[in-house]
């Protein structure tokens, strides 16, 4: 399946990925065991050397595709929707000012984020009724 993500976009999903392999790690341990949490751990790492290959020859604005395998679409759709709902939360419960929060989901570069996890839940979809190209 085509994703069509941006350098920008590209960048801060690339580094939530980063971010949160260790995380990833251990849930995906406890809740499909050792031996099927470390093949789907390898194919989390597959998406990100994926990214990262072609991250260093992008400018913020450029458009890059992406062909993931069915199973990486599966791995970065459900990463995004727990990524979202966790910090979500936490930024509801720590931070009790919404000019505050609205710095805070800058920060984090929130923004572009979502603008991913629209294209994937997009792609998402699409996968289903048998559409390979998002952009």
């Amino acid at each position: 399946m085509e994703l069509v993500l941006t350098g920008a976009q590209t960048e801060v999903l690339l580094v939530h990925l980063h971010i949160m392999r260790k995380s990833i790690k251990n849930v995906l341990k406890r809740n499909y065991g050792a031996f099927e949490g470390k093949r789907l751990l390898k194919v989390y790492d597959s998406t990100k050397d994926l990214l990262n290959d072609k991250i260093r020859l992008l400018t913020a604005n450029e458009e890059c595709s992406y062909d993931l395998e069915e199973e990486q679409l599966e791995i970065v759709h459900s990463f995004l929707l727990m990524f979202f709902q966790k910090v979500e939360g936490e930024i509801k419960d720590k931070v009790t000012k919404s000019k505050e929060q609205e710095k805070v989901r800058e920060h984090m570069q929130l923004t572009l984020l979502e603008e991913v996890q629209a294209k994937i839940n997009i792609l998402y979809a699409a996968t289903k009724e048998g559409a390979s190209v998002v952009r």
